[in-house]
């Protein structure tokens, strides 16, 4: 049976059984109420970030900058690849440019930073060979 077939007052009746945790994948306007509880659920934070980048997500990746801004700009030294970070969204800014060439992404992380009037840090470049 085809649910569009229902009469509204019958499907609203049912909708509001279901909550919204079964519904957010239904459309819009319940993934982005909902999105909010499932990302502080996640637990690596930079593995979801990736994800998202390396599959080019521009629309779960601009909800996802909104709502851990803090975390992002926060200070911190990050090494990846040899090289060191001084904060994370300056690795993703990294990734999404060279690694994975998502340009959607690109232009969300620098719309978000002159937003927040905040400047590209030096990439640092460590070196660890040993001499003897």
């Amino acid at each position: 049976m085809n649910i569009y077939l229902l009469p509204d007052d019958v499907k609203n009746y049912i909708f509001n059984f279901i909550s919204n945790e079964t519904l957010y994948l239904t459309n819009k306007y319940y993934w982005i109420n909902n999105y909010p509880k499932k990302i502080n659920a996640i637990s690596n934070i930079k593995s979801y970030s990736r994800f998202l980048i390396r599959n080019n997500l521009s629309f779960i990746f601009d909800k996802f900058l909104s709502n851990s801004i803090n975390h992002l700009i926060k200070s911190k030294k990050i090494y990846y690849k040899g090289n060191r970070y001084n904060r994370h969204i300056d690795l993703l800014y990294y990734q999404s440019k060279f690694e994975y060439k998502s340009v959607n992404c690109i232009n969300l992380i620098t719309k978000l930073m002159k937003d927040r009037k905040l400047q590209f840090k030096k990439i640092k470049t460590v070196n660890n060979i040993w001499n003897n």
